[in-house]
């Protein structure tokens, strides 16, 4: 009997499905990355983010308003045991004139601070530019929290605004030593201390390193990353395409010793070692077995249903050979005794 689901039901069903496999990654996703926005900065805010997020992004979108004057303060709290490392994304748009009768920055600033010794991280406060549409390459430009705590804090007076604030920061959660437990960002250049952050960012299509090494199969040995071809045509190639036995890359970096290891070095590779210990135990056995089957072929043993007959012919052929013995010897007696008589 054919069994038909209800309109309704096959409906609830879709629903469920699309939760499933749509909605439940991108929860995984989000509780890996957090992000804030902040979009007002009316005097006096005070604004606490408390995560467990492995990275994320602040992104401050502050439109040109009286009311978005004043100082405003963001205060980002992770887990304890850790430290932040934040940076700007390639952009950094702070409208506001500066006169000669003010003093640097006081227009408009952007401070960075730690948390809980309120250090500021940057060497000064972050100034907003004269031009209105000015943009600063500060991506390379990593500050570091001394603790599990940063300060942003953001200041615009009222009238000095030429547009709107915009800019991006991203973070990054890290501990400051190497520990199999995360993944350390290697060849960093600047740094006194080692990046070693969430093995959970390794390989998600973001750049988390400041060189991406964790998006690079080259360092992390995993599958679903891409391999950074040294030299040639591609850039990039699929992680599982590296150390195959198969050149991809124009340099054959992708099957380098120094990528490959010892796979490169021996004759076989742990695979094909299995399959020749296997091949040969499977020859040994053929081998046996073709044996007794020419044994079997020249010396047929009887069949099991005949084995009783063959017994009884095989007892009465002895009894009848021993017979035809026993008449030939009684036949040549009389011969014997003739040629001693005579």
């Amino acid at each position: 009997m054919l069994f038909v689901i209800p309109d309704k039901m096959s409906c609830y069903l879709r629903a469920l499905s699309f939760t499933i496999f749509c909605v439940l990654p991108v929860i995984a996703q989000s509780s890996i990355y957090k992000y804030v926005t902040i979009d007002s900065c009316r005097d006096g805010i005070q604004r606490t983010v408390d995560t467990d997020a492995a990275a994320g992004e602040i992104v401050v979108d502050i439109a040109q308003s009286d009311e978005n004057t004043g100082s405003c303060h963001l205060t980002l709290n992770v887990s304890k045991g850790k430290r932040i490392a934040l940076f700007f994304d390639k952009a950094f748009y702070f409208p506001v004139v500066h006169t000669s009768s003010e003093p640097e920055c006081t227009l408009g600033a952007l401070e960075i601070r730690d948390g809980l010794s309120g250090d500021l991280l940057t060497p000064t406060p972050i100034c907003g530019v004269v031009q209105e549409m000015d943009i600063r390459p500060m991506w390379m430009e990593p500050y570091f929290s001394n603790s599990n705590s940063m300060t942003f804090s953001i200041s615009a007076r009222s009238g000095d605004l030429r547009g709107t604030i915009n800019f991006k920061m991203k973070f990054i959660v890290f501990v400051n030593v190497s520990d199999d437990s995360c993944f350390t960002c290697p060849d960093l250049v600047g740094f006194d201390f080692p990046l070693c952050i969430d093995n959970r960012l390794k390989c998600d299509n973001v750049n988390n390193c400041p060189d991406g090494s964790d998006e690079d199969y080259r360092y992390t040995k995993n599958k679903t990353c891409d391999l950074k071809c040294l030299n040639g045509p591609l850039a990039y190639v699929d992680g599982n395409k590296a150390c195959d036995g198969e050149k991809t890359c124009a340099d054959g970096s992708d099957e380098s010793v120094e990528m490959c290891g010892l796979r490169q070095s021996k004759p076989f590779s742990t695979l094909s070692m299995t399959d020749i210990v296997v091949s040969i135990i499977c020859f040994i056995f053929l081998a046996i077995l073709f044996c007794v089957c020419i044994y079997c072929y020249c010396c047929p043993p009887p069949p099991s249903r005949y084995k009783k007959a063959y017994k009884r012919a095989k007892k009465e052929r002895r009894y009848q050979e021993q017979m035809m013995q026993q008449q030939a010897m009684a036949g040549m007696a009389p011969h014997g005794q003739n040629a001693q008589q005579l």
